[in-house]
């Protein structure tokens, strides 16, 4: 299963969600980490920032990897 991506439109800086039970990675670029991304078009035309959820384990295993939703 991918991971979730939410993006937060006009956000400047990111949040630190450190202590949630799930991973999250936050960028200030909106770059889908989903490959094919079938969103990277309408998201190269706005501003803000992208938010991956992913299991939390992946936190430890592959901090900056490929996030996969399954546990959440």
């Amino acid at each position: 299963m991918p991971s979730v991506e939410i993006i937060c439109l006009r956000q400047v800086e990111p949040l630190q969600f450190d202590s949630l039970p799930f991973a999250v990675e936050a960028e200030s670029m909106l770059i889908s980490h989903r490959l094919p991304s079938h969103f990277q078009s309408d998201f190269d035309q706005l501003s803000g920032c992208i938010y991956h959820l992913g299991s939390l384990e992946l936190k430890t295993t592959h901090p900056k990897g490929a996030y996969t939703a399954y546990y959440i």
